[in-house]
């Protein structure tokens, strides 16, 4: 019996599904370097951050999907009015959609002040870090993250 060949969706699934794995494990061994066996300044790990997130760009660019929100290595931190203004654009069609009625559901949510916003945007990555050691059973690595949450 000949071997079928394989279709060009079936190499993009094979091939993009292999590389993806290697790709996020490489990513998740740098995760390990904002323990607190390591010293970094803030700028380094916005700087690390940002070296990975060029290359995700111009893939997204290359599929055309849209990029990421966060600033390139090449923005200086983002001032707090930035920062309100994209809040805002990212929750504008959620405020928007309030007293709505769609799929049978209404929305009618209450959302968090523009401060409570940012802070939940500041510390979301922080605490999910927190989650990620409970989830792999290191109490010491969570407790940790948790002391740097606090002292931030």
């Amino acid at each position: 019996m000949a071997e079928q060949k394989e279709t060009a969706h079936e190499r993009f699934l094979r091939l993009s599904a292999a590389r993806t794995e290697r790709a996020v494990h490489h990513i998740l061994l740098l995760r390990n370097l904002a323990s607190n066996d390591y010293e970094n300044s803030p700028e380094e790990a916005d700087s690390l951050v940002a070296a990975l997130q060029a290359p995700v760009d111009e893939v997204a660019e290359a599929f055309g999907v849209a990029k990421s929100i966060r600033p390139s290595s090449e923005t200086q931190s983002v001032s707090d009015q930035d920062e309100e203004a994209e809040l805002e654009a990212l929750l504008q069609p959620a405020i928007e959609a309030k007293g709505e009625v769609s799929h049978g559901v209404k929305y009618e949510t209450d959302f968090p002040t523009k401060e409570e916003s940012l802070l939940m945007l500041r510390l979301g990555p922080k605490l999910g870090k927190v989650m990620e050691a409970l989830m792999d059973e290191d109490q010491e690595l969570a407790l940790n993250r948790l002391v740097d949450i606090m002292k931030s």
